[in-house]
């Protein structure tokens, strides 16, 4: 009974992807130009169609639905456009307590995407309450080993740094790293996911000297086991440099800052908000290094694609704005500082 049953599930889940498939090969198809009537339309125009049809045409499959609002969830996350991305995420968590009210493993990965969305929002006491209750759930059902509730924990450990509670952080995040090791190896990109919080975690209490030495011996590994442009990966050379450039100043760090900038340009292209915020990261280190031209250069590009695909309202924006302005203020440039 029980190979029957797994061979069940097997099939409904790849009958699940294919449908899925099927129906975002059609949402792309409209924006073909030679299919759409209107030629010019964006990534989020695309997105905006698509969800308007996994409402109306696909009412009568819950479950494709859920799936395909997961995606554009995600999709709509890392544009950058975090409200809509919130929307779809709250229909598929939703719709999969109407489905699987009983099932942790069906819900498990739209709540704790909810919960990451709501801390992005803004509201991280909200965010926490529902990791933390999830972590707890997690274990309950899995065990304290188990990969979900370690993500939850690992989650819940982000919400913590971005609150300012660093201690609870890096409390989580040695435990989650242990316990991973143990579990799954050094190697595993779960493993190394938490050694980039932890990087991230040690510059920010000011130990620059142990972020460096931890995220060499753990970006030495992630090349080896994920390759250099795995996004851990990335993310383990950008800590690093964070590192370095507390333990070493500006000039030491930006060959780690470009590095990564390259790898990140090859995965996510050279207008993606993730490359935009991370050249205006290193367009303000190269001006405090004294690479003035060169970084106002790169702090001016990275500010028009970034205001371009948020707005001039979000936060990440204003900082870059600011930080801008403080580079155009070093070299002489005060009129246009005052126009901002």
């Amino acid at each position: 009974i029980q190979i029957a049953n797994e061979r069940d599930e097997a099939q409904r889940q790849t009958r699940l992807a294919q449908e899925s498939l099927d129906f975002l090969a059609g949402m792309f198809e409209a924006a073909d130009p030679d299919v759409a009537q209107n030629h010019d339309l964006s990534a989020i125009d695309v997105l905006d169609i698509g969800a308007s049809r996994i409402e109306k045409e696909l009412s009568d499959q819950p479950e494709i639905q859920s799936n395909l609002y997961m995606t554009l969830g995600k999709t709509y996350w890392r544009l950058g456009q975090y409200e809509k991305a919130d929307q779809m995420v709250s229909r598929a968590v939703q719709i999969n307590e109407s489905l699987y009210s009983n099932d942790l493993v069906m819900r498990f990965d739209a709540l704790i995407l909810k919960a990451t969305l709501e801390g992005t929002a803004g509201d991280a006491a909200l965010a926490t309450e529902m990791l933390d209750d999830l972590a707890r759930r997690a274990e309950q059902e899995f065990g304290a080993n188990h990969v979900r509730t370690l993500r939850a924990r690992n989650n819940l450990g982000t919400e913590y740094f971005y609150s300012g509670q660093l201690d609870r952080a890096l409390e989580l995040y040695e435990d989650v790293y242990r316990r991973k090791v143990d579990s799954f190896g050094r190697g595993d990109e779960t493993t190394l996911s938490t050694a980039v919080n932890l990087v991230q975690s040690y510059v920010k209490r000011g130990d620059a000297g142990r972020a460096m030495e931890f995220g060499k011996e753990n970006l030495a590994i992630a090349e080896d086991a994920l390759g250099p442009l795995h996004t851990v990966t990335i993310g383990l050379i950008n800590n690093v440099a964070a590192a370095v450039y507390r333990a070493e100043g500006a000039p030491a760090s930006i060959p780690y800052y470009e590095d990564g900038l390259q790898r990140s340009e090859q995965v996510f292209g050279r207008q993606s908000l993730t490359v935009a915020r991370k050249r205006a990261q290193i367009g303000s280190i190269l001006a405090d290094a004294g690479e003035l031209e060169h970084g106002e250069a790169m702090q001016r590009e990275a500010l028009e694609t970034m205001a371009a695909i948020t707005g001039l309202d979000d936060a990440r924006v204003q900082v870059a704005r600011s930080n801008y302005a403080m580079t155009l203020g070093l070299m002489g440039r005060h009129d246009e500082v005052l126009e901002m």
